[in-house]
């Protein structure tokens, strides 16, 4: 059997399960889509350039972060050694050669909601 449909059947036995035992139904995946659109995703820099990220909320964040806006969301690298956010603002500055991560958040929510990578040239 292939890892497809066993996964399809482990759904419908999940499923049959969490409503013929008479419990919570399962929760919805409708949060687990992506609820924010960050740009740049994924872009080339040499050590010294910096650039701004922005953020914008998608029509699913009502819902799924009620009472967000883009206010809300904070910046963070990760590779301090190739690349340091503004938390606030997003400016990004270009540091050191290497690939770095920045990612997007809710407040100090450990949790992140986008990720994009830098990488850095010399």
């Amino acid at each position: 059997m292939s890892r497809v449909a066993v996964f399809a059947a482990t759904l419908v036995v999940l499923a049959a399960a969490s409503t013929g035992c008479n419990q919570t139904p399962m929760v919805s995946d409708h949060c687990f889509i992506m609820l924010v659109a960050y740009a740049p995703l994924d872009t080339t820099l040499h050590a010294g350039d910096t650039l701004t990220m922005h953020a914008t909320l998608l029509p699913p964040a009502a819902a799924c972060l009620p009472g967000v806006t883009v206010t809300d969301l904070r910046w963070r690298a990760q590779g301090a050694s190739v690349v340091v956010i503004d938390s606030l603002t997003g400016h990004l500055t270009a540091v050191g050669s290497g690939t770095g991560s920045v990612g997007v958040f809710v407040g100090t929510s450990p949790t992140t909601i986008g990720n994009a990578t830098v990488h850095v040239v010399p």
